[in-house]
């Protein structure tokens, strides 16, 4: 009898969780960000911003307008936990104010003690796969500009972006490793806290 009700539990609990991502909701999001961006300038829009993204300290465009080229969930590396990502051409003014259409990926992931989306990665439009490609293979090259460290935190912040949220905290860990056996004090990972908001590492552990 213990069994089936650990089991009834089980199910309920992972029907409820898959609820918890629809595309509505991080549409919501989205809309709200790219509107907290019309008021940058303003103190308006950046209570707004912080409200909508994992770190404040972020610096965004100023968007006149936006047009939406496409968007969807994706599923991660973690089984039931989605990520929401969205391709847009915006319109901005560069440094010397002349008008300027950029493209934009928008990557978002759901807090899960918040049940809210929050905006992980505002930023122009790059081929992310290409990206983790490249930080692998510089990982067995010596650098005196960067040590293995931000080389494994680099990566793991790509692995983000293509929802490889396992591969991600992996990565982390081994750059806090590598940082603590060399002595690096100002060595910190401000997004692996991050991480660790949409995945729940802890009760995901338990489940396992």
């Amino acid at each position: 009898m213990k069994k089936i009700t650990t089991l009834i539990l089980l199910l309920i609990s992972t029907f409820g969780f898959s609820q918890e991502y629809k595309l509505e909701d991080a549409q919501i999001t989205k809309t709200d960000f790219l509107q907290a961006l019309k008021i940058l300038d303003l103190p308006e829009g950046n209570e707004l911003l912080a409200e909508l993204v994992f770190e404040t300290n972020n610096s965004y465009p100023v968007v006149s307008s936006s047009n939406l080229i496409f968007e969807k969930l994706f599923d991660t590396d973690i089984n039931g936990i989605k990520g929401y990502k969205a391709l847009l051409e915006i319109q901005t003014l560069s440094k010397a104010n002349t008008p300027l259409t950029i493209r934009y990926i928008l990557i978002s992931y759901l807090v899960k003690k918040e049940n809210k989306w929050k905006v992980f990665e505002f930023r122009q439009s790059i081929d992310v796969e290409r990206e983790i490609l490249n930080a692998k293979s510089d990982l067995d090259k010596k650098s005196k500009y960067l040590e293995l460290q931000y080389k494994l935190r680099g990566l793991a912040y790509w692995q983000m972006l293509n929802g490889e949220l396992l591969e991600s905290k992996n990565n982390f860990l081994k750059a806090y490793k590598v940082a603590k056996s060399k002595g690096d004090d100002e060595f910190n990972i401000p997004t692996y806290l991050v991480l660790d908001s949409i995945v729940d590492f802890e009760n995901l552990n338990k489940i396992d």
